[in-house]
Order: structure tokens, then sequence, then C-alpha cells
């Protein structure tokens, strides 16, 4: 009868630790997703800045060029028509490359943030962290 009570008691004991490796391994999934969502948000959010900026400059370089080859044309209105033929071209030229140019390698970096194993770098000590003098 003693030896049921410590089976009954070991059980008792096995299923509480079970239940909470259960709950650690939700908490670090939960942490592990969060750490891939900011991860992700933030280069969408760097991504989106940085396009912007790419926008200004395409548009302030494109104005330059109309500038510089209007002379030459013959006038504005012909640069305009130029460059509206170009920026015309490089959309084409996009649009018809875009699995290639843009979805690949999107889909490769969210696969790749969203798949990596990598543990997060670990907190430097606090005795290694400062510089012997």
């Amino acid at each position: 009868m003693f030896s049921s009570d410590k089976t009954i008691d070991s059980l008792a004991d096995l299923f509480k630790e079970v239940k909470e490796y259960f709950l650690l391994q939700k908490e670090y999934v939960t942490l592990d997703l969060v750490e891939k969502l900011t991860i992700l948000i933030s280069a969408i959010s760097l991504g989106f800045v940085l396009m912007c900026i790419a926008l200004l400059v395409l548009f302030y370089l494109s104005f330059t060029l109309i500038y510089l080859i209007a002379p030459i044309v013959g006038g504005p209105t012909a640069a305009f028509a130029i460059m509206t033929a170009i920026l015309a071209g490089i959309g084409y030229y996009l649009y018809y490359n875009r699995e290639k140019l843009i979805i690949k390698p999107i889909t490769k970096g969210v696969a790749s943030i969203l798949l990596s194993d990598d543990e997060p770098a670990d907190v430097i000590p606090e005795e290694e962290s400062h510089e012997k003098e």
C-alpha cells in the first residue's frame, strides 16, 4: 500500500512537470513569434522608408535629366516626353520581371525570418561587459 502511494505521488509530480513543460513551451513559442514579427515589421517599415526615399531621388533625378537634355532635344516638352518613355520602360521591365526581381527575394527574406531556428543572442554577463582598466 505504501508503494502505491509513492506511485500516485510520482505520477502527480510527473503530471505537474509535464504541464509546466508545456506551459513553458507555449511561452517560448509566443516569445519566438513576437521576436520574428518584430523583425518582419521593422524590415517592412525600413523597406517603406527606403522606397519613399528612392522615389524622391528618382523624381529629382528625372527632372535633372529633363533640364539637361532639354537644350539638346529642342525644348522641355520633348525632354519630358523622353523621360516619360524611359520611366514607362523601366516600369514595363519591372512589371514583367516582378517574379525574379520582387516576389522571390521577398519570399526568401520572409521565409528566412520566419523559419530560422537561431537562438537569440545571449546578454553579455556584467563581468565581461566592462573592459579592464
